[in-house]
């Protein structure tokens, strides 16, 4: 995996007393990974950036009175802990996009009614080929 660190500034870290301050950018996070396919389900993203603890890099999070999902470890084999904001105290998201293609499979079930819509139609014009007869 590849990323690139300096996609462009998108704003800063503040806090709710420190909204002016433009010390702390947060800058877009790019990462090309090679083609993967994820079948339907919950998926849990892990990623890591590196600097210092003045400088950053940021990652903003969004709070909006909800259980957040996020968790952070500090260190390599540090354990994950729930991240929450440390105003408020509320969990937080880490908010991210992935962007793709989707490709639609088919389920088993959906074989399965294909087949017996097909059966149905192969039952229907027997009968009809026996009552012409």
């Amino acid at each position: 995996m590849s990323a690139v660190g300096n996609g462009g500034l998108e704003g800063y870290r503040v806090t709710s007393t420190t909204l002016g301050n433009h010390q702390r950018g947060i800058y877009r996070s790019h990462a090309d990974v090679a083609d993967f396919s994820l079948d339907a389900g919950q998926y849990w993203l892990r990623w890591s950036l590196t600097g210092s603890l003045g400088s950053g890099p940021w990652q903003p999070p969004t709070s909006d009175a909800r259980i957040g999902d996020a968790a952070q470890a500090s260190g390599v084999n540090a354990r994950f802990n729930n991240l929450v904001e440390s105003g408020s105290g509320r969990g937080v998201e880490l908010p991210f996009v992935i962007n793709g293609t989707v490709s639609a499979v088919p389920e088993p079930e959906t074989y399965a009614m294909l087949l017996a819509g097909l059966f149905m139609v192969g039952a229907v014009a027997r009968r009809r080929k026996a009552a012409e007869g």
